[in-house]
């Protein structure tokens, strides 16, 4: 394998392929705390990487089940020549136990060729939590904290840590248009509703979004705003 192709293997995802969970939370009395997201790609990230760096005919993908609640994914490369095999093992999750134990697999088994291996390599992510109020911003998601002394179950809501630098890829950046794409449909929503958009835009800072969508997110709102005081025309 070239070192250009190994490179191409190992680097790092759109943004729009990386993927967050809540591995821990914090919190009592019905309040959370804080809590911490780990960031994962997408099953389909992983094939579509080979894919795009190898091609289809170039890699194959096997699974075997292996003991119990678990499965073996042996995901084989056709290079200088020749197949050469590395495999890993995932284990079954709570939610769809099968195929979460062979995505599990996967993603391990594709880190032993580079692919997502930089994900490990990141900073604790400590998200930040949203009052309810924030539940339909752009950004922001659902999550639940279970107390293990009352057993009790609090909702809350929150938005991820940015990606540092170096784990982002290079090139064309899609997660400001999907971001973009949020905000446009929260403003269109409330377009008639003027004091709803100076509030928006008193809270603009607040949103989870980048510095750039920010901008334009004051513009649209400007705009919006303009045409939602221009006295309807008579027919």
């Amino acid at each position: 394998m070239t070192p250009e192709t190994w490179a191409k293997l190992r680097e790092p995802f759109d943004l729009k392929d990386v993927e967050w969970r809540i591995g821990r939370s914090s919190g009592r009395d019905g309040r959370v705390s804080s809590a911490l997201a780990f960031a994962y790609i997408t099953r389909s990230a992983v094939y579509g990487r080979f894919d795009e760096v190898l091609g289809p005919e170039n890699v194959q993908v096997e699974f075997v089940e292996w003991r119990a609640h678990a499965t073996k994914c042996r995901i084989s490369l056709f290079v200088d020549g020749k197949w050469i095999a590395r495999e890993d093992v995932g284990v079954e999750t709570d939610m769809e136990p099968i195929k979460g134990g062979a995505t599990d697999a996967l993603k391990r088994t594709a880190s032993a060729w580079g692919v997502g291996r930089y994900l490990y390599y990141l900073p604790e992510g400590w998200v930040t939590l949203h009052p309810e109020a924030d539940k339909n911003k752009p950004g922001v998601m659902w999550a639940s904290h279970n107390d293990k002394k009352t057993n009790a179950r609090t909702n809350f809501w929150w938005s991820p840590p940015a990606l540092p630098e170096w784990a982002r890829r290079r090139g064309v950046d899609l997660t400001q248009e999907r971001e973009l794409d949020m905000v446009r449909e929260l403003i269109d929503a409330h377009a008639s509703d003027p004091p709803y958009l100076r509030a928006l835009y008193a809270g603009v800072d607040e949103y989870p979004v980048s510095d750039a969508t920010r901008v334009a997110m004051r513009v649209m709102i400007t705009e919006a705003g303009k045409r939602a005081a221009k006295p309807a025309e008579k027919t």
